[in-house]
């Protein structure tokens, strides 16, 4: 059985075949991944190695969205190359979670899509085109790591082309969303779009904020812009802060 995703999906000109999943797993090859159960796991629940896939948390008998339960540390999806190549094309969709989805530190991964899901946050530090929508969470950050030093292999370039959209985003512990910079970097956070979001107990800057950091006042600010950082759309947004709106 083959499928496609809807149009706007990162994978939409590729056909990949369904398959139905009913426990924790590695996922190591393309494919269309659909849950056909609640899952309970210690630790990460599903570990996605390759490029060109969708997990898809809706039964495809029910209709209903399957919850992914996390004891312990770990992510309900966690995304990891084995190598320096980059993984792409990678949706994430209809789940809903008591943990984060996340990748690997070290590893580039690019064009992910999380919709239509619940989950406490997203964390893709240096990775382009991540773009989250009609989903709840709790916080995302997708920060370039600096390293210790400019050799440092840890070191990522700063994100590019994040879209953020008609989301609800719950917290007050750290930013909702992280662009930074350092000398080491050969290019600067741009083309990012947040857009239609409600925001909740989060400090509403945009701010320009060089590498030293950003964090005054004990608020947590909702967006961290590094210097020269441009072409960012930030619209129609509504930030209630103490329960009250902030215009």
């Amino acid at each position: 059985q083959q499928a496609t995703p809807i149009e706007g999906e990162a994978i939409e000109q590729v056909q990949l075949k369904v398959k139905p999943i009913s426990s924790c797993q590695v996922i190591s090859n393309p494919g269309y991944y659909i849950l056909n159960t609640d899952l309970t796991q210690i630790g990460t629940c599903f570990t996605i190695t390759s490029s060109d896939v969708v997990l898809d948390g809706r039964d495809a008998i029910t209709g209903e969205k399957h919850k992914i339960s996390i004891t312990g540390s770990g992510n309900a999806v966690s995304i990891e190359s084995s190598s320096r190549r980059a993984l792409e094309n990678i949706v994430i969709k209809n789940l809903i979670t008591d943990a984060g989805i996340g990748k690997q530190y070290y590893r580039q991964v690019n064009s992910v899509t999380i919709e239509d899901s619940d989950f406490t946050n997203a964390w893709f530090p240096g990775s382009d085109d991540v773009t989250i929508r009609n989903s709840n969470f709790n916080g995302l950050n997708i920060v370039a790591g600096e390293g210790s030093n400019c050799a440092d292999p840890s070191i990522m370039d700063p994100p590019l082309g994040a879209m953020i959209i008609n989301n609800t985003i719950v917290g007050d512990a750290g930013s909702m969303v992280v662009f930074t910079a350092s000398d080491c970097f050969q290019r600067v956070s741009t083309r990012h779009v947040i857009e239609n979001n409600t925001i909740i107990n989060y400090w509403p800057y945009a701010d320009d904020c060089g590498t030293s950091g950003c964090i005054s006042s004990g608020h947590s600010k909702t967006f961290y812009f590094a210097a020269g950082s441009s072409d960012n759309i930030i619209k129609n947004n509504k930030i209630i802060v103490s329960g009250k709106s902030i215009p």
